[in-house]
């Protein structure tokens, strides 16, 4: 496990100076993150940080962050809401008509968007299937309690 190291902030001065590194907002900032998710990957030990002392005299922390770390943590991570291109993913819940509506959309303006379209009878079925076992897993416990009694 990698815990926060904590460094004197005199002695590490002229380490900060040679290697950039980043405090959680501003590394959040950069990577177009919130500081929350950073600071809670910091706490899960993704993410490697030491801890300086804001001034010589003071014996209050902050996470600082290396560049080289940011870089190698980033490389591991992927954003779940962005295509490999960058652009944004989105779900579009529609009925027939709306959806008719947005393919015509699409088509008349060459945006070149794909269309990728659930079948929502397979989903129903799966969700309506994974309940039906999921009651069946809680009678039969029930059943086992009672009987054990």
């Amino acid at each position: 496990m990698n815990q926060p190291s904590f460094v004197n902030f005199q002695s590490n001065q002229r380490s900060l100076e040679m290697s950039k590194s980043y405090s959680i907002k501003d590394a959040a900032k950069e990577l177009n993150l919130s500081e929350v998710y950073i600071r809670r990957q910091i706490q899960q030990h993704a993410l490697n940080s030491h801890l300086v002392r804001i001034s010589p005299d003071s014996d209050v922390m902050k996470h600082m962050i290396d560049e080289s770390a940011l870089i190698a943590w980033r490389s591991k991570t992927s954003s779940r809401t962005q295509r490999e291109d960058g652009r944004n993913k989105f779900t579009l819940y529609a009925n027939k008509a709306e959806l008719a509506k947005l393919e015509q959309f699409i088509k008349t303006s060459n945006l070149g968007v794909i269309l990728n379209k659930a079948n929502p009878t397979e989903v129903s079925k799966k969700r309506y299937q994974a309940q039906k076992a999921k009651k069946a897993a809680k009678r039969l416990i029930a059943k086992k309690a009672q009987e054990s009694k």
